[in-house]
């Protein structure tokens, strides 16, 4: 049995913390940099990536726009958790670690069986499973 079902998300995606929570005027704030959207012709021609990386794509962001050590370098301190719990996840549940890929077509299978609600555009990375005929 999985642990998956903890990560059942009811209305996805993440909404991020609102600007509010801070005190202080807007321009105390430190800026936050706006992580760049994926490069969505370079992935198609990638057909598994490192978990931390399919994270990313999950959320929107370009994997290659941030650092996955680094909450700064996300657009929000919720983005960044979420990030780190999607990647959790995908490394226990395809049983990696780091270093070792998983394939975007699994990915994609296992996140839309635990309602994460993935990009459209992630989505079509992979063509739909075609039914199997009988006897095949």
């Amino acid at each position: 049995m999985s642990n998956d079902k903890s990560l059942r998300v009811a209305n996805p995606p993440f909404k991020p913390v609102s600007a509010g929570a801070r005190s202080g005027p807007p321009c105390d704030q430190p800026s936050r940099p706006s992580a760049n959207p994926p490069k969505w012709e370079y992935w198609k021609r990638i057909k598994s990536a490192a978990p931390w990386k399919l994270a990313a794509l999950s959320l929107g962001i370009e994997p290659a726009s941030v650092d996955a050590d680094d909450a700064k370098t996300f657009p929000s301190a919720a983005a960044f958790g979420r990030h780190n719990l999607i990647t959790l996840a995908i490394k226990r549940h395809f049983r990696v670690d780091d270093h070792r890929a998983v394939g975007i077509a699994e990915f994609i299978h296992w996140a839309d069986s635990i309602s994460l609600g993935l990009p459209p555009e992630l989505r079509a990375l992979t063509p739909p499973a075609r039914a199997r005929a009988p006897g095949q």
